[in-house]
């Protein structure tokens, strides 16, 4: 029996971790073919709902937004449900950090960055390392105070 609750309570855990998000699919210019998510919640995302526009698939999303009043980070995941992102914009008021694990994932098919109404009060060195075709990077209403050399 206390196996059971032991099973019970860490599926709990992960449950409450693991989030599905709702796209509006949307064709966006000049970025082309997107995911937007309105309210964003969770540190991963594992299930993706929303209906695409005809002929289209996660593989077709070349832009994702989310916005989010809570998150503090940059869910992991993204890549991984559309593996051909190359735009990223996130309206997240509490975003505190973040760092070149958060963009690695993206590589170099990663060129467009937006940050806006963060909390962000430093930019890491070596942040772009692994995304060095970025020709587009903006942080609005943030708290910057400083960017680290290399970064």
């Amino acid at each position: 029996m206390s196996h059971l609750i032991l099973i019970l309570i860490v599926s709990a855990l992960f449950a409450v971790n693991a989030e599905k998000i709702e796209c509006e699919f949307i064709e966006h210019s000049p970025r082309g073919y997107a995911c937007i998510v309105k309210d964003m919640e969770g540190d991963s995302i594992t299930k993706i709902v929303g209906k695409h526009l005809p002929g289209k698939s996660n593989d077709d999303v070349l832009y994702f937004e989310a916005t989010s009043k809570t998150l503090e980070f940059i869910p992991q995941g993204i890549h991984e449900q559309f593996p051909n992102v190359n735009g990223l914009k996130f309206n997240f008021e509490r975003l505190i950090e973040i760092s070149e694990n958060d963009l690695k994932p993206f590589g170099e098919k990663l060129t467009f960055l937006s940050i806006f109404v963060s909390a962000i009060e430093v930019i890491p060195s070596n942040i772009f390392a692994s995304t060095s075709n970025i020709n587009y990077m903006f942080f609005a209403s943030s708290s910057l105070k400083s960017i680290e050399n290399g970064a």
